[in-house]
């Protein structure tokens, strides 16, 4: 015995699915549980007729086999109650399941990553026979005229599916206006850490022209991305753990724009203790320049250029008595090196030594006192942070 399985759908609203075994007889006669089906002749093509009948017709009354399935976790098996007898070197097509199921005939579009899928043919079925359509190819037959095949899983009662099954190059597909924008939407700030609340804002428009002379139903896909909200209007017509799905009608000849957007709350924390000019300066300008979060900053500002005032200061005393060290260390060679000549030549080196001690022990006067005003500054700064109060809505 050799099997085989083979199936079909229409397309519209409604499709039919049919599935079988071929079988041939040998020595003896093989029977098995099944219903006689009406033959169609090989050289049949599908838009032709026979006894003036299409093929569609044909199938539509041919006998509808009784079946069952029984089935354990993702396992099943078809029960045939009708016997068919196949006598030695015959054969026969032994149908299994022939029922109508209700489908949709869309075009299936799907974006991700800045990107546009090819537009493709599709059925949107329903699995309404309470019997579970096993894996395997599929065949779409419409008006009589092959339109195209693909592969299927198997599908479960009460299941919805989408079976693609060739091009469409009447629709064509592009995007424009996709941006990706921040907007804060509050700022805080207490014992020194300043929050930023923003909203991340993906948007992306399809342009869907339908180049054909029928109506166009579109049905694009947008993948579901964690932490993104979906925010858009129209609203899918279909959510799952994976897709939003929009539904769109597209007349012969005319374009169509579809806008999704999305968008993520998020919040960026800063330690105001560690920031600089450049960080608060990039703070104010998410905020819009906001005159109340100036105006609350604007101390902590004023106080950092002091701190950086006062730190200039200090830098410049501390190169100050770098040169004067390189100065006291080369004069006091000189001396040194001068110890046995003349008393004149060897006072006036050692007087020019003095003079650079005596600036050097100055120097460390202003210095002390200069790092006096740098860590004086640097309280007020750190005093003013901590004091810092801000809860501003944008």
């Amino acid at each position: 015995m050799g099997s085989g399985s083979g199936s079909g759908m229409g397309p519209g609203v409604g499709g039919n699915y049919g599935g079988g075994f071929a079988l041939r007889g040998t020595s003896q006669s093989v029977t098995v549980n099944a219903a006689p089906q009406l033959a169609l002749g090989m050289d049949a093509a599908l838009g032709d007729t026979i006894g003036n009948e299409t093929y569609q017709q044909l199938a539509l009354r041919s006998t509808n086999p009784n079946t069952t399935t029984s089935a354990f976790d993702d396992y099943f098996a078809y029960n045939l109650t009708q016997p068919v007898t196949i006598r030695k070197n015959e054969s026969a097509l032994v149908p299994i399941l022939q029922t109508s199921l209700p489908a949709e005939s869309v075009t299936l579009v799907s974006y991700a990553n800045a990107r546009v899928s090819q537009p493709l043919r599709a059925l949107w079925i329903t699995n309404t026979s309470n019997l579970t359509l096993d894996r395997g190819s599929f065949t779409i037959v419409e008006d009589g005229n092959f339109a195209g095949e693909g592969l299927l899983d198997p599908i479960h009662p009460d299941e919805k599916r989408l079976l693609s099954y060739a091009a469409d190059q009447a629709l064509h597909v592009s995007t424009e206006g996709e941006r990706l924008t921040t907007h804060v939407t509050s700022v805080t700030a207490a014992k020194g850490v300043l929050r930023l609340s923003n909203t991340d804002v993906h948007e992306v428009t399809l342009v869907l022209h339908n180049a054909a002379p029928t109506p166009r139903t579109v049905l694009s896909e947008f993948p579901v991305v964690q932490g993104w909200q979906l925010d858009s209007d129209p609203s899918p017509i279909e959510t799952t753990s994976t897709l939003y799905r929009f539904r769109t009608l597209v007349d012969p000849g005319q374009t169509v724009r579809l806008h999704v957007g999305a968008r993520r709350a998020g919040t960026s924390v800063y330690a105001l203790t560690q920031s600089n000019d450049a960080t608060l300066t990039y703070i104010l300008s998410q905020s819009g320049d906001n005159a109340s979060i100036r105006a609350a900053l604007q101390p902590i500002l004023d106080a950092r250029r002091n701190v950086a005032d006062m730190q200039s200061a200090v830098d410049r005393i501390n190169s100050r008595l770098g040169d004067l060290g390189s100065d006291e260390e080369r004069q006091r060679a000189n001396v040194t090196a001068l110890a046995n000549a003349d008393k004149d030549s060897r006072e006036r080196f050692v007087r020019d030594l003095n003079a650079t001690e005596d600036q050097i022990a100055a120097a460390q006067k202003d210095l002390a006192a200069a790092q006096a005003r740098l860590q004086s500054a640097k309280d007020d700064l750190a005093q003013k942070i901590a004091s810092l109060q801000i809860d501003e809505k944008l």
